[in-house]
């Protein structure tokens, strides 16, 4: 008995310290004692009907109790929200690829009555510290956002991916700062683990052990099996955090591995998994320099060089600028253009070059880049508004 207690003991510190380190998404969790994390959920007190509904293109069995839509267990769309969703195109497997929130910034709020909002701002640095998402308060003009909401019994989100206009994702009080993660997840476009169209290669569904009822039974299909054509990112993921536990109902479980063991689920971290994927839908914004091609070589009174920030497809004029040659600034401003000009200096004379940087910095979509500038043959560098020439002295 002690050497069990013993390996027991080890098997759960282990189990922290691999957590904690890059190799996470090595570890397969399957030991009953850690069975006690809690799943999202909806809990639904009034009386509901299974209906299928048209969602986002595809067809899903909900319990629908008049005003809200239930699907995927922690899936709740009220009847307005259905409709606006069905604007957008189709799912894919695995995610949202179509409702990506625009340069990778979420913009939420957490409503006064939330208790324990520690937890909330947990999730977010555990997916802004690994991920190349970021989380903005939403201000009077921002359109479209997250409310976080108390939910005295439940924890869901009212999207997959980004709706228009406000979405909700309710906390319950037994909700920690992994279930919040999780369901930011699916706001973010993310689906659950166990619904992988290849997860018969990994996990067995014993549909006999789940409720009989339609809709919980409809929640178990894999996405083939709902008419979608998607594909799955990775391989997959034991320890994802959208995975859900076995549960245990009329005599066995209700998914187990290959080998018939149960596992259960960690909201600790986003494996490495969960991460690679969250950044393949939101990959890093590349911000890039443009300029005139005389900007190697000014060398000429009054020659200005001109300069644009590159976004690719993801417009915005949220960037800083600023020149400076060592440290002095020769310039600041903000603004996706600004015209340089360059101006004779004596002190400067003899062949000597002016070595200047110009640095961009674009907090808004977490990105930045900088250009040498090289100013030949006695001419200095000055940033100018107006449309006569620089003054000799900055």
């Amino acid at each position: 008995m002690k050497k069990l207690l013993l390996k027991t003991l080890i098997l759960i510190v282990m189990s922290g310290l691999f957590l904690s380190c890059e190799k996470e998404n090595d570890l397969i969790i399957k030991d009953k004692m850690l069975s006690n994390v809690p799943m999202e959920g909806v809990v639904i007190n009034t009386i509901t009907t299974d209906v299928l509904i048209n969602y986002l293109g595809d067809e899903f069995m909900a319990k629908f109790d008049g005003e809200h839509y239930y699907i995927m267990g922690d899936i709740k769309i009220s009847k307005y929200d259905l409709e606006e969703h069905n604007k957008h195109s189709k799912l894919k497997a695995a995610g949202v690829h179509s409702r990506k929130w625009p340069n990778n910034i979420v913009y939420y709020t957490i409503n006064s009555s939330v208790p324990d909002q520690q937890r909330i701002h947990d999730a977010i640095d555990l997916i802004e510290s690994s991920t190349n998402v970021m989380f903005k308060l939403k201000n009077q003009y921002t359109l479209n956002y997250i409310e976080i909401v108390y939910d005295s019994a439940s924890t869901y989100s009212s999207s997959i991916g980004m709706n228009r206009g406000r979405q909700e994702i309710g906390i319950a009080d037994w909700a920690t700062y992994g279930n919040v993660a999780h369901e930011f997840l699916h706001a973010l476009g993310a689906f659950h683990e166990q619904s992988r169209v290849d997860r018969d290669d990994h996990i067995i569904v014993n549909f006999q052990h789940i409720e009989s009822d339609e809709t919980t039974q409809y929640q178990y299909k894999k996405y083939t099996e709902q008419g979608y054509n998607g594909y799955d990112y990775g391989a997959f993921d034991f320890n994802s955090i959208m995975l859900y536990s076995s549960s245990f109902y009329n005599g066995g479980w209700s998914m187990t591995d290959l080998d018939g063991n149960p596992f259960f689920a960690q909201r600790n971290n986003l494996s490495t998994t969960d991460r690679q994927h969250l950044n393949s839908y939101y990959p890093f914004i590349d911000v890039t320099i443009k300029g005139s091609t005389s900007l190697l070589n000014i060398n000429k009174t009054g020659e200005s060089f001109s300069w644009t920030v590159d976004f690719g497809n993801n417009a915005s004029t949220a960037c800083e600028w600023t020149v400076q040659n060592g440290g002095i600034e020769l310039g600041a401003g903000s603004g996706t253009y600004k015209t340089l000009y360059a101006h004779y200096d004596s002190s400067l004379r003899n062949g000597q070059n002016e070595i200047c940087v110009l640095r961009v910095n674009c907090p808004a979509i977490n990105s930045s880049a900088s250009i040498q500038i090289t100013v030949k043959d006695g001419y200095k560098l000055y940033s100018w508004d107006s449309g006569d020439l620089p003054p000799i002295d900055l």
